[in-house]
Parts: C-alpha cells; structure tokens; sequence
C-alpha cells in the first residue's frame, strides 16, 4: 500500500543512508534494506489528480512491489512548484527524497522568474524519466470555432478579445509557442492548475487552453469540450478523428507534458545510480508501456545523462520563447 502525506513535515531524519549502505549490493538489496523504517518519498508539486500526481503514484507502487522498499507520496502542490521544490531540497541529500518534476519546475519557471529561488539544473541532479504525453488544444463547444483554423483566424483579426487560460509556467509558454507559429494572439488568464484552466474553458471564462491530453480526455470523450488539434505529426489512436496540428500546418509544435525524477544536486552518485536503475526497469517493463498507453501517453525513455542534456535543451526553449512573446520575468 503506497502512503500518502498530506501538507504535514515529514520526518527526514530517520532515512539516512539506506540507499548508500547497500549501494555496491544488486538493485533490490541496496533499495530494500531496512525498509520498514527507511522509505523512500516522492515529493510531489501537484494535487492529487493531474498527470504528473498519478504517474507519481504509478512508479511508487511498482518501485515498492519491485524492490520491497517502502514509498511514499508526499503532495505539495501550489506556487509553481515552489514548494515543493523547497520540501524537496530541505531534506538530506540521502537519495531518499525524490522530487518529481516537470516542465514547468525543472524548465519554464526559468524563463519566467527573474529571481527564481532555485536552480533546476545547478540545484537538482536528473535520475530518470518517467513519463510524457502529447498537448491537446481545447475549446468550448459553446464557441463558435469548429476548427483549428477558426480559431487562428479569429486570432489574427486586429483588436480580437479572444483569451487562453494556462495553470502552470510551462502551459502559458507553450501556448506562447503556438500562437508564435500560428501568428495569432490572444490575452493570458492565469488559473493554479491544469485542470482548473481547463475549467476556465469549460464554463466559457476563456476561448481556448493547452493541456496534456490525459487529464481532458473524459470531458472530451463526454463532448464537454472540443479538441481542436493535438500536438503531434501523425493522429492518435484514442481520438481518431481529431486532426493534428501539423495537418494545420503547424509541424513545429510537436510539444509534450513530461515529468520525471530528480534528486539534490549533492547526493552521492552510487545512490543515484541504484535509484535510477530501480526507476529505469520500471520505465522500460512492458507493463508501463501498457499502462500508459491507456492515456495515450508513453514512458520517457531518458536515463540520467540523456535527461540532464534534454533538460538543458528545455531550459534553453522555453527562455527563447518567452523573450519571443516578450513576457517580462516576474
């Protein structure tokens, strides 16, 4: 059974060094020693719910049935994954706290924050990835935009008053990106979450969002929003009919929602190498290509070093993007 904490400090001091004592010992030993008192926690910067919650949830469940090794989640959600940043790098850098980040953390908040409180690629080394999942542009069917088309040349009228809503850094850039692309614009409406932007849509506060397809895809398969496009070069089996944004012609904006597992930039390598061993077994099991196949999702294939390079590239995107819009740091 994999534990849940909820807004409570967690005691770090009881998890020193289980990694590290069995770190020349084979995967499940160097993982699973004195497990009953050492667990490993998963600090999680999403409420429960949303994509990068339940893949948290997915790989604690298999590293914990795969090494006997306690996990536990530990949600702090809120402040563009400011506090969750800050629990992750609070605790000892024992190889035991793993903060799962994503875009917006680990890349966007970069271009975003003139004084960021941390340093994603200086602060935090990368372990593996977990998952990614294809965007998804959605509207209302109560707006007149059928297509991806209407709602581009709607965007290019002078003076239009269309607006997007955007729950976290790295939604709001890439729909900066898009519209980039598109040659439209539209007014930015800041929500807290994913899901509450989409929300936003829903009820008709905003014309249109980006958002990973997973979390959507019951109000669009229930006809409560309409998907004008998704995010990649060929159409996807779970909505086959939605066409994709380079039949738009848009064949650059192949974007994805990712996440994935770091660590304190000061954790000794033999345990983040044990741990992203136990991680990349779990990524690479058939299981977990079928479990999020299911969402239309897949697993990020990217182990420590293809990570920190794919990161770095992010970093260096995202903050070309917003000098593009000419979005001033906060």
């Amino acid at each position: 059974m994999i534990t849940t904490i909820n807004r409570r400090r967690f005691n770090t001091a009881t998890l020193a060094g289980a990694l590290l004592a069995g770190a020349s010992a084979g995967p499940r030993d160097a993982l699973a020693q004195d497990a009953a008192t050492r667990p490993i926690r998963f600090v999680v910067p999403f409420p429960p719910g949303p994509a990068g919650d339940l893949t948290a949830r997915y790989y604690a469940r298999r590293l914990q049935e795969t090494t006997g090794q306690p996990v536990v989640i530990d949600n702090k959600p809120g402040g563009n994954g400011f506090i969750g940043v800050q629990a992750a790098l609070s605790a000892p850098a024992d190889g035991l706290t793993v903060f799962i980040g994503s875009n917006s953390a680990m890349a966007a908040n970069a271009a975003l924050f003139r004084k960021l409180p941390y340093d994603p690629a200086g602060d935090f080394t990368p372990v593996h990835g977990l998952m990614r999942s294809p965007m998804v542009i959605l509207t209302s069917p109560k707006k007149p935009y059928q297509t991806l088309a209407d709602l581009i040349r709607a965007g290019r009228q002078p003076g239009n008053k269309i607006s997007y809503s955007a729950g976290t850094a790295a939604y709001q850039l890439m729909v900066e990106l898009f519209m980039s692309q598109a040659g439209m614009t539209a007014v930015h409406v800041p929500y807290k979450g994913g899901m509450e932007a989409v929300n936003g849509v829903l009820v008709g506060d905003t014309d249109f969002t980006i958002i990973d397809l997973t979390a959507p895809l019951p109000l669009i398969k229930g006809a409560r929003l309409r998907p004008l496009a998704i995010a990649t070069e060929r159409r996807i089996a779970v909505l086959p009919d939605l066409p994709t944004t380079a039949e738009a012609g848009l064949h650059n904006f192949n974007v994805t929602v990712w996440v994935a597992a770091f660590v304190r930039s000061d954790t000794p390598r033999p345990m983040v190498d044990k741990l992203a061993e136990a991680i990349g077994r779990i990524a690479n099991a058939r299981e977990t290509r079928e479990y999020y196949a299911a969402q239309n999702a897949e697993p990020m294939l990217l182990g420590a070093a293809e990570l920190k390079k794919f990161q770095v590239q992010e970093l260096e995107l995202w903050k070309r993007v917003a000098a593009a819009a000419k979005i001033e740091p906060q």
